[in-house]
């Protein structure tokens, strides 16, 4: 085809879109206070899944119904601390 049979498509303009702002998540700060050679063997998986490994060992997670049900099944052996 020759340039002057070619018909020119006007370009469509992309409108700027506003990102909607996002949401900062609140966060919990758990801390280990108890020593896991004390728990049981679920409870041992459940601390290793949130990063505790130490006693006075301190983790920030962000605040999500699966972390808190994590953290309710071994709350006897943490602290928790919520940030913002």
């Amino acid at each position: 085809m020759s340039e002057e049979n070619k018909i020119e498509e006007p370009i469509k303009e992309k409108k700027a879109t506003k990102k909607p702002k996002a949401k900062k998540n609140p966060e919990l700060q758990l801390t280990l206070v108890r020593s896991v050679s004390s728990a049981n063997s679920k409870q041992k998986l459940v601390l290793r899944g949130l990063g505790l490994k130490k006693i006075n060992q301190s983790v920030t997670r962000n605040d999500t119904p699966e972390l808190r049900g994590m953290a309710f099944k071994v709350k006897h052996m943490i602290r928790v601390k919520e940030k913002t």
